[in-house]
């Protein structure tokens, strides 16, 4: 029979969180917090003791080490304060460099060589102990903490062990903005943290004194060097300018000064005549303008050209009205006519005789240009002889005077550094001085380990806080209200393989075991949710592959079987026979019916509709709605490569999630896709609960709201627990440890 199935219209899905309502401040947030604690305490309890098992070796190889310290004030030698000024000379003395030298290697390796430092363990880890656990956990995680510094510290050689091993005890600073210096150290003898420090400071004066002193020596015996060259380097300089004077030419008895104004005069009258030179120009070329145009002048016209251009003005006007009067055939108006002429031709003329008297002016003044700028050649190397003698006999008079006193310097530097070879450069006077410490410096074990375990929570509690926000799996459907079309069916706790085992077994029986219980109340929900009856068809799937802990659709089905009622299930996967071939019949590739239960494959259905699988799925269906057998279709996973095609065949689809693996994202996409595809219908079932992680979300589901049932079981007497079969189906008894 061939039936058309009508799909219900596509509804807009909404996949936004839903809204987010204001909550009064009930304690609400504190119990939430209280709540991710709960969760979450195995984890930072685990990671609070591996944090202090790690850090206990450290701790527990920690010794009592004392601290002295004396202040001193350092200050240029008195001798030389009280002499600073007299002579020019000024003290300059660096506190900071003071504090480095103090801080030097040779200063750290006096003292040890003075306390034996290097017989020590304290400061001479070759001495120290290597038996025993704890000092080797404390060596590793020393090694792990510095990042095998020790280990690099072990190619060196013991002298520079114990002196990096000094230097990190010896502690050298200034509290204040003063000359007050702080000198302590740390040990775990109390007598040497007293006696180092005025030790240190000891050493400090005589080295410094010491090297002083050679300082002094090394630098006179170079002044005197000096000196011998710089006299040497005089007498030469000298002798070299007396004889350049001696040689060197007056420049013809004129001064830098006249021959620099010769010079400027010659430069200035060169630029008087180029201008003239360059207005005579311009007036030649407005000559040949107006010789061209009548009706043009030109520039600086004489004061005769100008008069007869005004006479001739007023004649031309004249000549206008007498023509409007006579006419131009007139006699006078001839005879103006002719004057008219006449004057232009003078007009002409005059320009000419003007042009020529500028063109000759113009020769003089290229004839007299040329004149200047021989005389100006001759007043440049004139001016160019004396300027280069005159700077060097300045450079070398300056010269002389600088090496002169460059040499009396170098004498009075001499005698100077020869009167403070005696002197101290440094002084310290003792402000406090050390003494032998009583109380041992910082804290204790208790507090060390104290500070690990604080330090420790708070790591553990941000582990804890990144662990809970990257927790995106669904554990209820309290998560999924903002999709509606996905209808919940059923909350299932994880199984035991014993229960998994029996499950099926069970259901046939009609068993009343819990699990048992639990689908029948979701095929229950089913058949509310369709009109008080079970839907004909339906397909069974999950989200990804290994969401699909257990078989839904097979336990579905044998549950249905077990009511009398007829059912078949269809397997998407092919099956798993050893003799199967592609020419064997399709019922012998069917085996027995199992539970009441007939199973048939989608692989043997469709080598009878050509391979074509949505066709043998909907003959299949078609026949059993006919027959009135339910048919459960145990689909793959829906975001596979071809899973679409299954939810198109008509019936519900029940979606089954697994408790905190399937994120919700993919929830929503696959709700997407089914709104997408007008599935009729579609139930949510959550599968794997570990009911005792449950109980800490808060949900308000059966597993969180019920739980004294498992409470009041746990109280039982074993016997009874044992005649009652609690012990073997209960799925609390076992998961509770595992929460």
């Amino acid at each position: 029979m061939n039936t058309s199935t009508k799909f219900p219209p596509a509804q807009p899905l909404s996949l936004a969180a839903p809204e987010i309502h204001a909550v009064p401040d009930d304690g609400t947030a504190w119990i939430n917090i209280y709540r991710i604690l709960l969760r979450r305490s195995a984890l930072i309890g685990g990671l609070i003791l591996l944090i202090c098992l790690l850090a206990l070796p450290a701790i527990l190889a920690t010794h009592k080490v004392y601290y002295a310290g004396m202040r001193v004030l350092a200050s240029p030698a008195p001798a030389l304060s009280l002499t600073a000024g007299l002579d020019g000379r000024q003290v300059s003395f660096d506190l900071n460099s003071e504090v480095e030298r103090i801080l030097s290697r040779d200063v750290a390796d006096a003292v040890i060589r003075q306390f034996d430092l290097d017989q020590r363990e304290e400061f001479n880890r070759a001495l120290e102990s290597s038996d025993g656990l704890l000092h080797r956990m404390a060596a590793s995680l020393r090694s792990a903490l510095t990042g095998g510094g020790d280990d690099a510290a072990g190619g060196e050689d013991g002298a520079d062990q114990v002196a990096r091993a000094f230097a990190k005890v010896l502690s050298v600073t200034r509290p204040s903005g003063n000359n007050v210096i702080s000198i302590g150290f740390v040990s775990r003898d109390p007598v040497l943290a007293a006696e180092v420090p005025q030790a240190v400071a000891d050493t400090y004066i005589a080295q410094r004194t010491a090297r002083w002193q050679s300082e002094i020596g090394e630098t006179a015996a170079w002044l005197e060097k000096r000196l011998v060259f710089e006299r040497a380097y005089v007498t030469q300089i000298r002798s070299d300018l007396e004889a350049f004077l001696r040689g060197e030419e007056s420049g013809g008895g004129a001064t830098e000064e006249a021959a620099s104004n010769l010079l400027m005069a010659i430069q200035g009258r060169q630029a008087d005549l180029a201008q003239q030179s360059f207005e005579i120009t311009n007036n030649r070329r407005s000559i040949k303008e107006a010789l061209e145009n009548p009706e043009s002048t030109a520039l600086a016209e004489p004061s005769a050209l100008v008069a007869l251009r005004q006479d001739l003005k007023s004649e031309v006007r004249e000549l206008e009205r007498l023509t409007l009067v006579y006419g131009e055939n007139h006699e006078t108006v001839m005879r103006r006519m002719a004057r008219v002429a006449e004057m232009r031709v003078d007009i002409h003329k005059a320009l000419l005789a003007y042009d020529r008297a500028l063109e000759q002016r113009d020769a003089a003044i290229l004839v007299e240009l040329e004149r200047l700028a021989i005389g100006s050649e001759d007043a440049q190397k004139r001016l160019s002889a004396i300027q280069i003698a005159t700077p060097r006999i300045k450079e070398q008079t300056e010269l002389l005077q600088a090496r002169e006193q460059s040499l009396a310097d170098l004498e009075h530097r001499k005698q100077l550094l020869m009167s403070q070879a005696r002197l101290a450069p440094v002084s310290l006077e003792v402000l406090t001085p050390a003494t032998v410490p009583l109380d041992p410096l910082g804290p204790g074990r208790k507090i060390y380990l104290l500070g690990t375990a604080l330090g420790a929570l708070l790591i553990s509690l941000l582990i804890a806080a990144i662990a809970e926000l990257r927790d995106k799996g669904i554990r209820s459907h309290e998560q999924l209200t903002h999709l509606p079309q996905l209808s919940p069916v059923g909350l299932w706790s994880e199984l035991t393989p014993e229960q998994r085992a029996s499950m099926a077994s069970d259901l046939g029986a009609r068993a009343t075991t819990p699990h048992a219980e639990n689908l029948r109340d979701m095929l229950m929900l089913m058949e509310s949710a369709s009109g008080d009856r079970l839907p004909q068809v339906l397909t069974v799937c999950a989200l990804r592959e290994q969401d699909m802990t257990l078989p839904v659709a097979e336990w579905i089905a044998i549950e249905i079987a077990a009511t009398g009622r007829q059912v078949q299930l269809i397997e998407t996967s092919p099956p798993v026979v050893a003799d199967i071939t592609p020419d064997s019949p399709i019922e012998e590739l069917h085996p027995q019916p199992r539970h009441g239960v007939m199973r048939r494959y989608l692989s043997d259905l469709a080598r009878q509709c050509d391979e074509d699988i949505s066709v043998a799925l909907h003959e299949v269906i078609e026949d059993a709605e006919f027959e009135k057998v339910f048919t459960i279709v145990n689909a793959p996973p829906l975001l596979g490569p071809g899973a679409i095609r299954y939810l198109r065949l008509g019936g519900p689809v029940l979606v089954v999630l697994r408790w905190g693996h399937t994120p919700r994202n993919v929830v929503e996409l696959a709700a997407g896709l089914l709104t997408k595809l007008s599935v009729p219908q579609a139930f949510s079932l959550i599968v794997g609960v570990i009911p005792g992680k449950h109980r800490r979300y808060g949900f308000t589901d059966r597993h969180t709201v019920a739980p004294s049932a498992h409470r009041q079981r746990a109280s039982w007497h074993p016997d009874l627990r044992r005649r009652l079969g609690l012990d073997a189906f209960h799925p609390d008894s076992q998961q509770e440890d595992k929460g």
